[in-house]
């Protein structure tokens, strides 16, 4: 599972163990410490993924944090190695 930080990642609840759980960050998500509770929830169903952005210059303006341009290189490597975790890996023998 993926997606911006936000409830519906508490989704991560009811994926099978040794599942992936990649969570997006806007700008200054990191700083904040929000982010933890579901990282802790997706880290006990199994393996858990970050990407955040790096660059302010990513960050649409406006109030919502979440308008963020994602940067496909990094994220499709992210995607990569999820897939080299967990179930998606007993899947891919």
């Amino acid at each position: 599972m993926a997606g911006f930080h936000g409830d519906n990642l508490m989704n991560a609840l009811y994926m099978s163990a040794d599942s992936v759980t990649i969570q997006l960050l806007a700008i200054d998500q990191e700083e904040d410490g929000q982010h933890t509770k579901y990282a802790d929830i997706a880290q006990a169903r199994g393996h858990y993924l970050e990407w955040a952005n790096p660059d302010e210059t990513n960050h649409l303006p406006g109030d919502d944090v979440t308008d963020t341009t994602v940067n496909v290189k990094s994220f499709t490597e992210l995607i990569e190695h999820a897939l080299t975790l967990g179930i998606n890996n007993r899947l891919r023998t």
